[in-house]
């Protein structure tokens, strides 16, 4: 996979961060990751967006950094 984009949560939303890959097969994966106080990784997670566009993958980071959705 390629990483394409990162993003970074700041204020209350600074444990969060999500990444925008392309994979093998041209599809945009976004993989968010959730640190707790210590720095450790308590949640990380893989989104396949097959279909839909760069745009539409950066957003989904760009929601997750921001606390749009948990």
């Amino acid at each position: 996979m390629i990483k394409i984009s990162e993003f970074y949560g700041f204020e209350d939303y600074s444990d969060r961060e999500a990444y925008v890959y392309l994979n093998d097969k041209d599809n945009y994966i976004v993989e968010i990751i959730l640190r707790d106080d210590e720095e450790k990784i308590i949640r990380k997670e893989q989104r396949d967006l097959a279909g839909h566009s760069i745009y539409y993958a950066e957003d989904c980071a760009e929601n997750w950094v921001q606390g749009i959705f948990d």
